[in-house]
């Protein structure tokens, strides 16, 4: 007998499989951790992603904006159409935020999803794939240093592999927390290019971004200033109220150095981790911008990860 079972939101999901005989008996299997994707975590030719540095900018696509996160009527309040020509389109981002755009014929379209920074901003990015990944529903709430591993992954080398993954790999020790050298050896294990970087300031995070590289940093979250807003579009400070020691990445910075640029793994909240920007796909520690003074003053060790391609 066969049975199927679909499953319709992302995350890890641990199954054990039972199988009755005929006389009777059952017997039960060892826990299998089947991981469904968030979605754009696998490189494909139907989607690309831009990053726009600052409203203003502009940007060209090979076909005119059809629809903005799903709505034709969307497009004139977040693009503006500077200029066309028979092969391409400029447009000019007028405000901050996450747009999935459709572009083309309605009979032949190309989607982006475009992220339009809040200030003028340096980005190390890739733009085949979403690299970002959350910890939650893993497999346990510890797994912010794996969550990093597999952001860096998909980073350096366009490929996906789940938190979950680099978890098993690493195993359970104590409270669960991992260590600098754990995640460094998983990064080899994956073929990614990775050091071990003492700065001695976090000015040295810029430099690093200046390299085109990314960063993993340990800091205590709690000294990150927080931020209860629920505009879904705004992307300044800590969305979480947890405070604890925990990894994020560090992929850019505002062009005046007030703010660094994070993919922070953190879920919005334990429960469903249903909040999203105004896209309604991306979660809130996708590009999260943070003081620079508070990554500074929280991170716990000046020893970090930098990761290059």
């Amino acid at each position: 007998p066969t049975a199927s079972h679909t499953y319709s939101k992302p995350g890890t999901y641990t199954v054990l499989c039972t199988l009755v005989d005929k006389t009777g008996a059952r017997r039960v299997s060892n826990k299998i951790h089947i991981d469904i994707p968030q979605s754009g975590t696998t490189t494909t030719a139907n989607i690309t992603f831009r990053t726009i540095k600052k409203p203003g900018d502009t940007f060209e696509v090979e076909g005119e904006i059809l629809q903005v996160n799903g709505q034709a009527d969307a497009v004139q309040s977040a693009f503006d159409l500077v200029s066309e020509s028979e092969d391409s389109y400029v447009y000019q981002a007028l405000k901050p935020g996450y747009f999935i755009i459709r572009t083309g014929t309605p009979e032949n379209s190309t989607t982006i999803d475009v992220f339009v920074s809040p200030v003028e901003s340096v980005h190390s990015d890739r733009t085949d794939m979403n690299w970002y990944r959350t910890q939650f529903n893993t497999g346990t709430p510890s797994n912010c240093g794996p969550a990093t591993v597999s952001m860096g992954i998909s980073w350096a080398k366009g490929t996906y592999v789940a938190v979950s993954t680099i978890r098993a790999n690493i195993g359970w020790h104590g409270d669960g927390a991992t260590s600098f050298a754990q995640l460094a050896g998983e990064l080899t294990r994956y073929g990614v290019k990775n050091s071990s970087t003492e700065i001695k300031s976090s000015n040295d995070l810029r430099t690093i971004i200046d390299r085109d590289h990314i960063a993993i940093v340990l800091i205590h979250c709690g000294r990150i200033s927080g931020n209860k807003t629920t505009n879904p579009e705004n992307f300044f400070g800590r969305y979480y109220s947890d405070s604890v020691g925990h990894y994020i990445v560090i992929k850019g910075y505002s062009a005046d150095g007030k703010y660094f640029i994070a993919y922070d793994p953190l879920p919005g909240d334990w429960i469903s981790n249903s909040s999203r920007y105004s896209d309604g796909i991306s979660m809130l520690g996708r590009n999260r911008y943070y003081l620079s003074d508070d990554i500074a003053r929280s991170l716990t060790t000046m020893h970090v990860i930098e990761i290059s391609r």
